[in-house]
């Protein structure tokens, strides 16, 4: 896991970062892995490198959001986190 940062209610949230270059041969491990973490009871955001493709993970624990290396833009990638973590019903501390 590469973040996790705890929520009200005993709620955790993870957060994975998959770079292209590491994860292009791993979309099984990487699903396993975020099926494993919903069946554990996280909220998992996957933050997927470009071109990196969606996981078929369909949960509404699970969200994937694109990133791009040559652009990062770390303070819209946190804020959409934050806007799907409050849709989820758990708030952020």
């Amino acid at each position: 896991m590469d973040i996790t940062v705890d929520l009200p209610e005993g709620r955790t949230l993870a957060i994975e970062y998959d770079g292209s270059y590491w994860h292009t041969d791993k979309n099984d491990i990487d699903t396993e892995k975020s099926r494993d973490l919903l069946a554990a009871g996280y909220l998992v955001v996957r933050l997927r490198e470009h071109p990196l493709p969606a996981l078929p993970v369909d949960d509404p624990g699970y969200v994937e959001f694109t990133v791009h290396s040559t652009s990062p833009r770390p303070d819209d990638v946190l804020g959409q986190v934050e806007q799907w973590v409050a849709t989820t019903g758990v708030e952020t501390p």
